[in-house]
């Protein structure tokens, strides 16, 4: 059962009152008014925010830049939150010891829950444009347990290419305007690492290969979190195999309908995962 509230999101208009008193929604808004054009700058409590309110704690995501306002709002206004079932599932498996790798961070949406609650954070984020958004929010939580990796998460140490500038669904070596980027191990940037760990990996089509460069790790048997994408054939490799290698270290895996408040979570078989869409899966 689970030991984590779900509250709700909403947008802030934070122009007079301020991150901790103001909760005027941008949404009442049919122009979407509320938002700020305040171009690049540093962020302050008078910016537009996103305001995710889960285990009895508000966590700020800022929403005045285009891409960060554009993924936000407004799907998760009327108090909706992104993924409600695995920021659950998350919050639920960490606890002050913990270690929390965010492979694939995007915004850093997930990096920002736990860093309430687990004693550091890695978030590893392949595209560039999105690392300043990631020390932005850092920055408006003042959390200073966030460590931001721009890197890929592979099975050998080397380079990749990924794109300048992009979407959530952007992936490794896609053609055009494109940055060379380091791929590290997890198994050698983590080697060190003490306490219980757990890993988040949603890397679009990548995540066969990030498992197989954390073979260490998974020894250890840390709890998972993983998107599984269709694209992993586009790699070489299909979910059948990730499934096949997960159980080799002994995982059950199990089904989570994580865009739903009740996650629902059952254990799956191969031929289940092997027919699904993009969904996610909890290891444990």
């Amino acid at each position: 059962m689970s030991t984590t509230d779900l509250e709700g999101g909403e947008f802030a208009n934070n122009e007079t009152e301020g991150v901790s008193r103001g909760r005027k929604r941008a949404g009442k808004n049919k122009k979407n008014k509320g938002f700020l054009k305040s171009g690049n700058h540093y962020p302050t409590e008078f910016d537009i925010t996103y305001l995710a309110r889960i285990d009895g704690r508000t966590v700020v995501y800022m929403t005045d830049d285009d891409y960060s306002k554009g993924w936000f709002y407004p799907r998760y206004s009327k108090g909706r939150l992104h993924e409600p079932a695995a920021s659950q599932l998350l919050l639920d498996n960490l606890t002050e010891s913990s270690v929390f790798v965010d492979v694939g961070a995007h915004l850093g949406y997930f990096s920002m829950l736990a860093a309430n609650k687990a004693h550091s954070v890695f978030a590893i984020e392949v595209l560039e444009f999105l690392i300043p958004r990631i020390h932005r929010n850092c920055v408006a939580n003042h959390y200073d347990n966030v460590h931001t990796i721009y890197a890929a998460a592979g099975d050998a140490p080397g380079f990749i290419t990924a794109p300048k500038i992009g979407g959530p669904t952007n992936k490794v070596g896609e053609t055009g305007q494109n940055s060379l980027v380091p791929v590290i191990k997890l198994d050698d940037y983590f080697a060190d690492v003490d306490g219980p760990m757990f890993l988040k990996i949603d890397t679009e089509g990548y995540e066969y290969q990030v498992l197989k460069g954390a073979a260490k790790i998974l020894e250890k048997k840390p709890k998972l979190l993983i998107e599984v994408h269709k694209g992993m054939a586009r790699f070489g490799f299909s979910r059948a195999d990730m499934y096949d290698l997960l159980k080799g270290y002994g995982y059950s895996i199990y089904g989570l309908d994580h865009r739903r408040t009740e996650g629902n979570q059952r254990e799956i078989s191969i031929d289940e995962i092997s027919q699904m869409n993009n969904t996610m899966i909890f290891c444990a």
